[in-house]
């Protein structure tokens, strides 16, 4: 339910695909990697690129993603 996200996975899913603020998801993926802050993906569907953010792993809650996704925006603010 924020603006500055586009959603393309569904419920239920393993993974969660997504835009933000109509950032390129090849940018901000390269970014974050580059400034060795995160390691997330992208991927592509019918011409859409979108970042992937797979949810699977045993030790990851519900903070924890929560946690991902305001390291995500806080990095975008400060350096793209």
């Amino acid at each position: 339910s924020n603006p500055d996200y586009k959603l393309y996975s569904f419920d239920d899913s393993i993974g969660i695909c997504y835009n933000y603020k109509d950032i390129s998801a090849r940018d901000i993926c390269t970014a974050l990697y580059e400034k060795s802050e995160l390691m997330v993906g992208y991927g592509s569907f019918q011409g859409t690129e979108f970042i992937r953010f797979v949810t699977i792993n045993y030790g990851n809650d519900e903070a924890d993603i929560l946690r991902y996704f305001k390291q995500v925006e806080e990095f975008v603010e400060k350096e793209m």
